[in-house]
């Protein structure tokens, strides 16, 4: 006993010693978190609703609300593994058990790495992947203190492989889901009535995909990690099934209205009668005007032509067809869904309090500069309408909650780009500005880099500061 009470006191004495010496890390790692926070709500979320601005189914100004409120939300209810992944995967953290104090010391530069590179990239407007960035930041951190020590360089492998994975995977989704509305709907004699009679179905897959992903294997925080499949499955049927009805009794007869009265100020707007004629009668419709409708008729309906260019023709939609806009007003609100919802890849499994400071930096962050990189995704790259808003929308969606439940670090903002590049490559009008995706893909390439430049830039500071 008495052998044992030096030793205990020892230890004590030099964990306090610990703790007073290194508790500005505690605090510097805060400003840091909130400042990384605040470089994820600028460019990350800014990613998430920079469709739905680009489309103009939501003003900046709504946008900006809405984000803060599917944020917070989606810091509760969605909890994922990736986190797990990345502090795991990436380096060995055994090799620091010896020296607690430059894994301390390390976190910091590491917050402070991804931080510097966040905000660099959104005030240049490109859109970057905040994952790869702190993968980034760990691995110059490791390099600066331990070398090629402890590094899992084929985890390195697959990140890099998820540059042209993840966008090749979610762009095929979103091309899937479009292609499916411009058959169903866009390419139809009627596309207004095709696009009513399909939007319950539109409905309710989005709420039960959403509703599933939030369920099964969901928030600790809400005990909802121990609903087992089946059950989530029959409550997200449900859901989907609620939106479905709620749609068809209460939305669509507003939405109708809604785009009547849209329809009226764009024909009021354009149409300009002289005051000389304002009494003069209607005149009939001309032959020539008769053509150019029986035309327009024909380019919607794209006929089959039995060769493989033909087929192609047929398959991809033509360039110069002219979407009908009351139709692509039917997806104003659903796309707005999706965008919502895309704010939940952004979660985690951390106490309440930390989720909160956490978002807190996220929203201030997509309030101050989130328009910046919502220009670049919403506008810059190919013209956004409601519609193919949605598949874009959906599709990244679809990749980036599936890959985030199984614990894969895949980048919602690889996933964003890739669909909307897939689409804007297929859909009528406008097509892809490829110097803009060039310069994307760039940044994308220069992550890695030069998040590990600033971290290890940061760490060398430090250690001569304070190791």
């Amino acid at each position: 006993m008495t052998t044992v009470l030096p030793i205990l006191t020892s230890t004590i004495l030099s964990l306090n010693d610990f703790q007073h010496q290194f508790l500005w890390t505690v605090i510097a790692g805060f400003v840091c978190s909130f400042l990384l926070g605040f470089g994820m709500g600028a460019n990350d979320v800014a990613n998430a609703f920079g469709t739905s601005v680009g489309s103009k189914v939501l003003t900046l100004r709504k946008a900006n609300i809405m984000a803060t409120i599917m944020e917070t939300a989606g810091a509760v209810l969605v909890g994922y593994n990736v986190v797990d992944t990345v502090r795991k995967s990436i380096v060995e953290i055994e090799l620091y058990r010896g020296a607690p104090q430059d894994l301390l010391v390390g976190q910091v530069a590491i917050l402070g790495g991804c931080a510097c590179w966040l905000l660099l990239a959104t005030i240049f407007r490109l859109p970057i992947s905040s994952t790869h960035a702190i993968i980034g930041s760990t691995l110059g951190f490791t390099l600066l203190m331990k070398g090629n020590a402890g590094i899992h360089w084929s985890m390195v492998t697959k990140v890099a492989a998820s540059w042209v994975i993840s966008p090749i995977l979610s762009g095929s989704i979103s091309s899937i889901i479009y292609m499916c509305i411009d058959f169903a709907v866009l390419r139809r004699k009627n596309p207004f009535k095709c696009g009513l009679r399909m939007m319950p179905i539109f409905y309710f897959l989005c709420f039960t995909f959403y509703t599933f992903m939030v369920v099964f294997e969901g928030s600790k925080v809400l005990h909802l990690e121990h609903i087992p499949f089946w059950l989530a499955l029959l409550m997200s049927i449900g859901v989907g099934f609620s939106a479905m009805l709620i749609y068809l009794f209460i939305l669509r007869p507003k939405l109708i209205r809604w785009i009547k009265k849209n329809s009226k100020n764009e024909t009021s707007k354009a149409t300009v009668i002289p005051m000389t004629n304002a009494c003069a009668p209607t005149v009939p419709i001309s032959p020539i005007e008769k053509t150019q409708q029986k035309m327009a008729e024909n380019i919607r309906s794209q006929p089959f032509e039995c060769s493989p260019m033909g087929l192609i023709n047929w398959f991809i939609p033509r360039k110069d067809r002219k979407e009908d806009a009351d139709t692509l007003r039917l997806f104003s609100i659903v796309q707005i869904i999706t965008g919502c919802f895309a704010g939940f890849s952004h979660g985690g499994d951390t106490p309440l309090w930390m989720m909160f400071y956490g978002v807190s930096g996220t929203c201030f962050g997509f309030w101050a500069l989130g328009d910046r990189v919502m220009k670049t995704v919403g506008k810059k790259i190919t013209e956004i309408n409601p519609c193919n808003g949605f598949a874009i929308e959906f599709g990244m969606a679809i990749t980036v909650l599936c890959a985030s439940k199984i614990g894969i670090p895949i980048s919602s903002t690889h996933c964003l780009i890739g669909s909307v590049m897939f689409v804007g490559l297929i859909k009528s009008g406008k097509g892809v500005d490829w110097r803009v995706l060039l310069n994307v893909a760039l940044s994308w390439l220069l992550t890695l880099p030069l998040s590990a430049v600033f971290s290890a830039l940061i760490m060398l500071a430090l250690k001569m500061a304070f190791l």
